[in-house]
């Protein structure tokens, strides 16, 4: 457990192992859950989505797995973009050098995209196994452009919406990103700096919602218009909670308790809001931006926790998120894009050889989820050692590479912002 803070105490900067490690914290258990959320939410949704009696009876359960699946996506939307987002703020408030787009595609191109065109191809091998077989569902999926089709978004390998739209985001931070940068780094104050990066997100914000309540209320689309709620502007206020809270992280804004405190309960009065009032087989027009909102609040204290030095020299760290995650955890977390992609194609591949039972069993549900979550880490934990860890390396022995980049730039001398630390 972390070491009691002492007010007295001058804030520091700890070892940056040990900040990345108390940041993480919290995301990797938001990204372990999520994993299994969405995991035990398909195995309910294969055993009977309307019909389950005796483990999901009732509409309240119903409503918790539809509710928990889609809440660890959206979650998994703010992570993905805080993680790509700081290397950009860092540049934009010249605590860093300007990430280029190049780097910043190369950096999630190399983790995504392998496994993401081999997950592809082997369930679109398998769904076709005379060819020609379908063509332009393997063309939409492996452009990423399904997502703008009703018919074909979950088609070939459901999951893939997700990563389909994350690229859209990659390839817009890349797009904006380097002129981001230049344009706040002319700026005369870090204030100015941080107000800059803070519209942007509130313009992308903006845009996703203006969107949304066109779609719903002036088009009127229905429910089943997946392309439209399912889309990148649909869930483009998410990329903004992510920028939004890389800007708090690099800013470390020293947050009183009663705000933690506020934020956890915040956090989850929108979770359990969210489940209680958004009706059924309507538009999904603003529940995922409530529950990205509390994956945002959750994460809030522990990216701008703040790091003391005590009495006897050790860097103690603040954070409301708890102890950094065991071993086992944060071993699951990194198999969380492989669960995720990988769940699908197990269920399919274990109803195809029987091993499920019928879905009228009592027992189909748990023993579903069971089956999956052992077949599945099995089949995340290959895809990551033959997949992932070669893609990182080879980005790893590129970025060394590389021509050093220019030093940042030398920061503003001013006064720091109110309630953030002193850098």
């Amino acid at each position: 457990m972390s070491a009691p803070m002492t007010t007295t105490a001058m804030t520091t900067s700890a070892p940056s192992g040990r900040r990345g490690s108390a940041m993480l914290a919290p995301i990797t258990w938001l990204r372990v859950v999520g994993a299994f959320a969405v995991l035990v939410f398909h195995a309910y949704q294969h055993s009977a989505y309307t019909g389950m009696t005796d483990w999901t009876g009732g509409a309240f359960w119903h409503r918790a797995l539809v509710l928990m699946a889609a809440g660890g996506v959206d979650a998994f939307f703010v992570v993905t973009m805080f993680l790509s987002a700081r290397a950009v703020v860092r540049g934009a408030l010249g605590e860093g050098p300007v990430a280029s787009g190049r780097t910043l595609l190369r950096k999630r191109a190399v983790t995504l995209l392998p496994v993401y065109v081999v997950a592809v191809l082997v369930v679109w091998a398998l769904s076709n196994p005379r060819l020609p077989g379908h063509w332009a569902d393997l063309v939409l999926h492996l452009t990423f452009t399904q997502v703008y089709s009703d018919d074909y978004i979950f088609w070939t390998l459901g999951p893939a919406w997700f990563i389909a739209v994350s690229m859209h985001f990659y390839l817009l931070l890349a797009v904006i990103g380097g002129p981001l940068q230049r344009w706040c780094r002319r700026m005369g104050s870090r204030a100015a700096r941080v107000r800059a990066l803070l519209a942007v997100a509130g313009a992308l914000a903006a845009v996703s919602w203006a969107y949304k309540l066109v779609m719903h209320f002036g088009l009127e689309r229905p429910v089943d218009s997946w392309s439209t709620w399912f889309g990148p502007l649909s869930r483009l206020d998410l990329m903004a909670l992510g920028l939004v809270l890389a800007v708090l992280a690099v800013l470390r804004p020293a947050l009183p308790r009663w705000a933690v405190v506020a934020s956890f309960v915040t956090a989850g009065v929108l979770l359990v809001g969210t489940g209680l009032t958004f009706p059924e087989n309507t538009p999904d027009w603003w529940p995922h931006g409530t529950m990205g909102l509390a994956a945002f609040l959750y994460l809030l204290p522990s990216v701008t926790d703040r790091r003391v030095r005590t009495a006897d020299g050790v860097a103690a760290v603040v954070t409301p998120g708890g102890r950094v995650p065991g071993s086992w955890a944060g071993g699951i977390a990194l198999l969380s894009y492989g669960v995720y992609i990988w769940q699908e194609p197990v269920l399919r591949v274990l109803d195809a050889y029987g091993f499920l039972p019928p879905d009228s069993s009592d027992w189909a549900f748990p023993v579903t989820t069971v089956l999956m979550l052992v077949a599945t880490l099995a089949v995340a934990w290959l895809s990551y050692h033959l997949l992932e860890v070669p893609g990182r390396a080879w980005a790893a022995w590129s970025e060394r590479s590389a021509p050093t980049p220019s030093a940042p730039a030398v920061p503003v001398h001013e006064p720091a912002l109110a309630g953030t630390a002193a850098r």
